[in-house]
């Protein structure tokens, strides 16, 4: 008799990424038991998000700071990269460029 999710199985098998989901949350499939559960639901993993990169200038005047997107500016500014997680939005790194 043909196993329930055995197209899963072997997709897993050969090596593709596989979740099943249970109590509202995905997990990674990593072992053979875990397709033993009737009425799971499985998925291919999706692929992570990219890093989302944006550059920030930022004017300093008289202890004012203004903030631009897409601005030269050549004097009393300073040009930030801010790279976040693509997943979360929350910020990864921040680096002072000039």
């Amino acid at each position: 008799m043909k196993h329930v999710h055995a197209e899963w199985v072997r997709l897993w098998l050969d090596g593709v990424d596989v979740e099943y989901k249970t109590f509202s949350k995905w997990w990674s499939v990593t072992n053979l038991a875990d397709f033993d559960k009737y009425g799971t639901e499985f998925r291919f993993k999706p692929a992570p998000k990219p890093k989302i990169i944006k550059h920030v200038t930022l004017q300093l005047e008289e202890d004012v700071v203004t903030l631009y997107s897409d601005l030269e500016c050549w004097s009393h500014c300073h040009t930030l990269k801010l790279t976040f997680n693509g997943e979360t939005g929350n910020l990864i790194t921040a680096e002072v460029l000039k």
